[in-house]
């Protein structure tokens, strides 16, 4: 609820519409403000319940609430569920995606509200640093730039930003903030660079373990959001042909939970001298445990315990070699 936007548009977000009687009163601003490190740009922040279009929203979801508008009598209203959908396609019509959202329990009035919300709480702008600048944390929360869609940038050229939802017409596009392009992405792409180069390295068997057997097997030790994101790219590539005929003899496990049982049973069956193992952990996460920082300990940990017991293993089973670097990246 708690969202960032331009002290300008404050104003504008209490500006409340003919049709509603709701009060307008200025939201009542923050005593801090978040400024980009950047270009030093100020955030004001105050919650999204406090604009007269959140009450808007409420009023008009109420059927829903009462079960007056069920989803089964939403469906039969043809003309609604084509309005709620979403087209995009690739150049040259290679590729289409379609987005269905028919099935939620909106509107298409519902919608409108939600982006009459969006707008007066400054959604694009927010957005839009997000994409030039990247901070858009609190107080007190990590000043980390947000920048992971730099890494689903293309390879090569600058980058162009969409500013997002409803922006005006004169700030539909913007240049992305220099220290990205000249910075950033150039040590994004190298980074990928090198992921692929070892990808490729360990899929042709030049890079073996440390018994000189090619690694078939990978375990990825993460906390459940790097799993997640990770999983989602193996399930989908699981029914690419080409895809599964390329993986035939590989296996893939993930382990991200503090739990003996549930590692035994992600490594019962693989052999250690093919075995992988790639840790994927926070960078501020050795900081954050031992400055005694509470955030995130709880999975840093399960990240630290998970990579100890993977080591152990290796170790244990790879009793002719004491040295496992080969096997843990």
């Amino acid at each position: 609820k708690d969202i960032s936007m331009p002290p300008s548009t404050s104003a504008n977000a209490a500006t409340s519409s003919s049709s509603n009687t709701k009060s307008t009163a200025t939201p009542t601003e923050s005593s801090y403000s978040t400024y980009s490190p950047y270009n030093s740009r100020p955030l004001t922040a105050f919650k999204s319940t406090d604009v007269p279009q959140f009450d808007a929203l409420r009023d008009a979801a109420i059927p829903f609430v009462r079960s007056e508008l069920h989803l089964r009598n939403l469906c039969n209203d043809s003309t609604r569920c084509l309005a709620l959908r979403a087209t995009y396609v690739s150049d040259n019509d290679f590729r289409r995606i379609i987005l269905d959202y028919s099935r939620q329990q909106v509107t298409g009035e519902i919608m409108e509200l939600l982006f009459d919300l969006a707008d007066a709480v400054g959604f694009a702008t927010r957005q839009k640093v997000m994409q030039e600048e990247g901070v858009v944390s609190a107080p007190g929360s990590s000043t980390t730039p947000v920048l992971q869609h730099i890494l689903r940038m293309p390879m090569k050229g600058d980058v162009e930003f969409t500013a997002g939802l409803h922006a005006a017409d004169n700030d539909s596009t913007n240049n992305c903030n220099p220290w990205i392009n000249q910075e950033i992405l150039p040590e994004v792409r190298k980074c990928r660079l090198m992921v692929e180069d070892f990808t490729n390295l360990v899929r042709s068997g030049q890079h073996v373990g440390v018994t000189g057997k090619p690694l078939r097997n990978v375990l990825v030790v993460s906390d459940s959001v790097s799993r997640y994101g990770t999983e989602c790219v193996y399930d989908a590539l699981q029914r690419d042909v080409t895809a599964k005929r390329a993986a035939q003899g590989r296996v893939l496990r993930f382990c991200t939970n503090v739990n003996p049982v549930e590692f035994e049973t992600q490594v019962h069956d693989l052999d250690p001298s093919e075995t992988l193992v790639v840790v994927i952990l926070n960078q501020h996460a050795d900081t954050n445990i031992h400055s005694g920082r509470n955030e995130d300990d709880g999975e840093e940990l399960a990240v630290l315990y998970n990579a100890r017991s993977a080591e152990k293993w290796l170790i244990q089973n790879l009793t002719a070699v004491t040295d496992v670097d080969a096997d843990f990246s």
